[in-house]
């Protein structure tokens, strides 16, 4: 959709798009590989190309990615000025633009730059799932009327899908956990998306395929550490056929496969997740480190095991393909808002094609949270 309303824009004459994200530079990278490889023109390109062009005024059309940061708006305004009805496109438009000063008489930072690179020709258009923080707070005068719907593609799995009005309506694995999660329960779950893939890519796929395991319990970066460290204990368990725990986490495997699988060989996928488990990737999304391992593209699975562990910033427009299982544990300090739920539900995409085998591990009380919102 973004990509075929920036063409549309360019069509129509508007010579300068600006797409506005998170400040996320996963979100950033995420979105601006989509973009190059649909062979939109003009290329694409991020803030950091554009400040490196020798010529602001050159190409006469453009269209830029940049994070919402002060530091990266101050820079963008400046490499364009003088340059006309600029149109911004503001992806997850309810975070950071609206005025949160708007009772005071002020204007908070990033609002104020927002509206700069407007200025007083251009145009503004917010994207989110969740409009009702620009229609209460009337950013750059938003008329609820003028809103435009768009509907998810038929391949879409979203909230009907997993928060469904009858519970016994569920078309993929909901396992409940206690409130905060174990380390015992991640390991399990662990477990359960190993011999998972394990059936996938023996049984089911034609070519093997590479899958993602999302792990968020935290917004904490040393809880992300904790969560790292369980996972590569597990994963080298598996590996070093020599340690005490190699035989106790196999047979775990095994008994997992065949309460799963019952009407298939459990031996044979014991066999592949032990052979694969050094292929194993983790990554802590938004870790420099870690974005440098997967070739600054964390999200995309590059193995048949990918486990990602993740902060704020899953909350925030990073999509997962192939993501196969989601252990959420993470509550929130007030009651859950319509805004929180949506962001969050990281398990909605295109998930139809396996969606029987994907499996959300929730502490219950959250599930019932997540349930009644939806159903309101």
């Amino acid at each position: 959709m973004m990509i075929c309303l920036t063409a549309k824009l360019l069509d129509a004459g508007h010579s300068i798009v600006i797409h506005l994200m998170n400040d996320s530079v996963d979100l950033l990278t995420q979105n601006l590989k989509r973009f190059k490889r649909s062979g939109l023109a003009p290329a694409p390109r991020s803030l950091s190309e554009l400040l490196q062009s020798s010529d602001p005024k050159k190409p006469q059309e453009l269209v830029v990615f940049c994070k919402k940061n002060s530091r990266d708006l101050d820079k963008l305004i400046g490499r364009l000025k003088g340059r006309k009805k600029i149109v911004v496109i503001d992806d997850e438009a309810d975070y950071a633009t609206p005025n949160a000063k708007i009772n005071q008489g002020a204007k908070t930072k990033i609002n104020e730059l927002v509206g700069s690179l407007i200025g007083s020709d251009g145009h503004y258009i917010g994207v989110t799932a969740t409009p009702a923080r620009l229609d209460l707070n009337n950013t750059f005068k938003n008329d609820a009327e003028k809103w435009v719907n768009f509907r998810p593609h038929s391949e879409y799995t979203g909230q009907n899908v997993f928060f469904p009005l009858k519970k016994n309506a569920l078309t993929y694995r909901l396992t409940p956990v206690a409130q905060g999660g174990s380390p015992k329960e991640a390991r399990e779950a662990l477990v359960r998306f190993l011999v998972t893939v394990a059936y996938l890519n023996t049984y089911e796929n034609g070519t093997e395929e590479n899958y993602t395991m999302l792990v968020h319990t935290s917004g904490r970066r040393q809880d992300h550490e904790a969560d790292r460290g369980m996972i590569e204990k597990s994963v080298q368990m598996l590996i070093d056929t020599e340690s005490k725990e190699f035989e106790e986490l196999v047979t775990q495997v095994h008994t997992t496969a065949g309460k799963l699988y019952p009407g298939r060989d459990a031996d044979r996928l014991t066999d592949y997740v032990v052979s694969n488990a050094s292929r194993a990737t983790l990554v802590v999304l938004n870790s420099e480190r870690d974005r440098k391992a997967a070739g600054e593209n964390p999200t995309e699975p590059s193995s048949p095991f990918t486990i990602i562990i993740g902060g704020n910033i899953v909350s925030r427009g990073v999509t997962f393909p192939n993501l196969l299982s989601m252990f959420f544990t993470r509550d929130v300090k007030h009651r859950l808002q319509q805004d929180t739920y949506i962001q969050r539900a990281r398990m909605f995409g295109a998930r139809g094609k396996y969606l029987k085998h994907f499996e959300l591990t929730i502490p219950s009380q959250l599930y019932t949270d997540w349930h009644l919102d939806n159903c309101h």
